[in-house]
Parts: C-alpha cells; structure tokens; sequence
C-alpha cells in the first residue's frame, strides 16, 4: 500500500498544477467540503464506513473539477469542517479524533 505521505505530495502537485491523477483508494477518499446541502451526510458516511471498517483517510477540502478539456483538483474552504468532528462518539459517547 501506498503511503499517505506519498498521495498527499501526488495530492499537493495536482493542486498547484492545475492537473488531475486518480488518488482514491480503498483507504482513501477525497471530498469537497460544500457550504450547505446534503453533501455534508456523504461526508459523514464516508467517515462511518471507513470507521466501521479497517479505517482510511478522507481529505476534506479538494475539488475534483471536471473543466472542459481537462480534469483537476483545486482547493476547497468552507468553515463547516471544525463542526464536523462533533458527529463523531465512540460507545461511551466520547468524541472521537477523525
């Protein structure tokens, strides 16, 4: 397996070059964080599936862009994130470090 250090440098390149290369793997996924919407529920699946599971990596804040001709990652910020860790608790209602 590759390591996550590995596919966050992958990562970085592809952002401040405007290029794509498919990172996701069974351990990892790469979300938008949006403003609003349903798209937060995803997120929070995701992380469950991951949890209930052998564990994995979701990096939160990149877009994956479809332009025309070309396919790229690109930052994403939202002021949701920091909420987002309260939806998590282990069996005696302890937030978790997601």
């Amino acid at each position: 397996m590759e390591s996550l250090t590995q596919v966050l440098n992958r990562l970085e390149f592809c952002v401040r070059n405007g290029t794509y290369e498919s990172l996701e793997t069974d351990w990892l996924e790469v979300k938008p964080v949006p403003a609003t919407g349903n798209a937060w529920d995803s997120i929070r699946k995701s992380i469950c599936a991951f949890l209930n599971t052998r564990g994995g990596v979701v990096i939160l804040g990149i877009k994956d862009e479809q332009k025309p001709h070309r396919h790229c990652y690109t930052e994403d910020n939202c002021g949701q994130l920091s909420q987002l860790r309260q939806h998590f608790k282990d069996a005696r209602r302890n937030p978790m470090d997601v």
